[in-house]
């Protein structure tokens, strides 16, 4: 039986037991309603409606990554592997976070922010195979979770949240709505603020919803998407408070937007995500990292640091560096969570430190290369973190981003005074929207006169999914040459079977990423298609990134696994437009 059967509707009342599944809310409305009917009796027009966006969760991995209006991503953990996620509006600020739902337990867990943390509130839902659905529907400015049953085709509809580990207790109201086996999605379909039940039937490719909470026809039916989507709604394309259905389609990892509920292609499409992810959709407010100031590119996107490397030609020596290198030797990510040596104070990693213009700029003292640094003052925090901690004799790098102005500035073997300056042998500073390059033959805080931070691997990135840069490394001894991108060299070794400073080199197309964890696969497939750039004298294959609680140093391990024949030099030389620029051709 389909969405237009006439079955009867169930008595308000029933007790209701646990879910699983995906769903999404609609932009909280009860607000907008208000201030229309006052700025219509004024004859003022209304304030515009916040456009919809998605995200996708990593259910094996509790990931989820959310994307705002301007593809940017934020992401963060929040649940365990096997949780179904939704989002929702669950304290009524106009904002849709995460909720899930955790079938081994039977409870529903919601979070008041799209960040890492504890839940708000929990209690105890549904039957085992219940589908939640989160939305507003009352109208009332607050989303809740109400049950799809599928077995009976039957909605269950809640309309406050379960609280104190106790369950939902009665439904408000329950009706029958389409077939066993449809799959259930949540949206506002036609901007009266209030969220109804739609349904995907895969057999048929048919959408089918209704505008109310009454059995009886659908007021809507039309042929979007193929059978395997994941469906879901939102108000996209024509921001109007009028939801629409998208899906994310597995097979080639990408979602199709329809602007209209009417039967037609997708007004519009974008590729993201990995197949086994789940979608979720909503207005997320504004997503922390992707806010006012925090804007900045690391280079702009023509840079060759931003620059896929997979397609380009085999160096000629290839086979030469590489076995200087260590054909044998082991990959180490030179990153990580806590400290080492234990008990030590030095961080896993090169880390760095984020300001704004508030920063106020102090003195620099320059002590080794003063006539190839950029010269200060720089706005460095008297605090700002030191590679290998305060005690290091190491490299002791201190590298600031000003997040306001775009701009990086890095130092080597630097050193606060009590006065609130620094000493340091060197230091640079780069413009993060420019393709510019220091001045051929001139150093940088690293002995390739490049930046260190634009290789490092960062934790924000690796949970987005993807790094979309090349990563920094370090090779034993190099050749006394540097290539472009490279400004410097740091050897007095002539033999060119020896690396270059800045060659680049990618980890081979035909390594076995698939079962590595989550983590490290997006290390080693970012080494597959951006590469890595030798930027210092140091430890064979042993990649930079920053230190980070969140990492998991053993799961980093599985990168070990990576020896040095997997690995190609790649010849760049086609990508350079300038040899004083750091901008591709093209």
């Amino acid at each position: 039986m389909g969405p237009d059967d006439d079955r009867g509707l169930r008595a308000e009342g029933e007790q209701l037991k646990p879910p699983h599944s995906n769903s999404r809310s609609s932009p909280r409305m009860w607000i907008r309603r208000v201030l229309i009917v006052l700025m219509t009796m004024f004859l003022v027009a209304p304030p515009a409606v916040a456009e919809d966006t998605v995200g996708l969760v990593d259910p094996a991995a509790g990931l989820w990554q959310l994307r705002d209006g301007n593809g940017k991503i934020t992401g963060f953990f929040y649940g365990n592997p096997g949780d179904f996620p939704m989002m929702g509006d669950w304290d009524c600020d106009g904002v849709d976070t995460p909720g899930l739902y955790r079938q081994s337990d039977g409870f529903v867990y919601l979070r008041n922010s799209n960040t890492q943390g504890a839940a708000n509130i929990r209690f105890f839902f549904g039957n085992p195979g219940d589908i939640p659905l989160a939305g507003d529907f009352d109208g009332d400015g607050c989303d809740t979770v109400s049950i799809y049953r599928a077995p009976e085709a039957r909605i269950y509809v809640i309309n406050a949240l379960g609280a104190n580990d106790g369950g939902l207790g009665s439904a408000d109201l329950s009706y029958v709505f389409g077939n066993p086996g449809d799959k259930p999605f949540v949206g506002d379909f036609d901007a009266n603020g209030e969220d109804t039940v739609g349904l995907h039937r895969e057999s048929t490719g048919f959408v089918y919803f209704r505008n109310s909470h009454t059995q009886g026809n659908a007021n809507a039916q039309f042929f979007f998407g193929d059978p395997g989507d994941r469906l879901m709604a939102g108000d996209w394309g024509v921001i109007d408070g009028t939801d629409t259905p998208a899906v994310f389609r597995p097979s080639n990892t990408t979602f199709y937007f329809r602007h209209t509920n009417s039967q037609g292609n997708a007004d519009s499409q974008f590729g993201w995500g990995s197949p086994e992810w789940l979608p979720v959709a909503g207005s997320f407010g504004a997503l922390p990292g992707t806010g006012p100031g925090s804007g900045c590119p690391v280079f702009p996107a023509n840079s060759i640091w931003n620059a896929r490397v997979d397609a380009l030609p085999v160096h000629t020596r290839s086979a030469q560096y590489v076995a200087r290198i260590g054909a044998t030797a082991n990959v180490h990510a030179d990153l990580g969570s806590g400290v080492w040596p234990p008990g030590s104070t030095s961080p896993i990693g090169i880390p760095y430190v984020t300001v704004g213009a508030t920063q106020p700029d102090v003195p620099i003292h320059f002590t080794s290369w003063p006539g190839e640094s950029d010269p200060g003052p720089y706005p460095v925090p008297a605090n700002a973190p030191i590679e290998g901690g305060p005690a290091s004799s190491g490299d002791r790098h201190v590298i600031v981003v000003d997040r306001d102005d775009c701009v990086l500035y890095e130092m080597f073997y630097a050193f606060p005074n009590g006065d609130g300056s620094w000493n340091a042998a060197n230091g640079a500073r780069y413009d993060l929207r420019s393709n510019s390059l220091r001045p051929a033959g001139w150093t940088s805080a690293d002995a390739a006169g490049l930046p260190i931070y634009a290789g490092l691997v960062r934790y924000d990135e690796v949970v987005s999914g993807t790094i979309r840069h090349a990563i920094r490394f370090t090779a034993p001894e190099t050749q006394s040459a540097y290539v472009w991108p490279a400004r410097h060299e740091a050897s007095s070794n002539t033999d060119p079977t020896y690396p270059p400073m800045g060659q680049r080199f990618r980890l081979k197309a035909s390594f076995d990423t698939s079962g590595m964890s989550w983590q490290s696969k997006v290390i080693a497939d970012a080494m597959k298609t951006y590469g890595i750039i030798l930027a210092d004298n140091g430890s064979p294959w042993y990649i930079s990134g920053a230190p980070d609680e969140r990492w998991d140093n053993d799961v980093l391990h599985e990168l070990d696994v990576i020896e040095g024949s997997n690995f190609e030099a790649v010849d760049v030389s086609s990508l350079m437009a300038d040899p004083n620029s750091g901008r591709v051709a093209g």
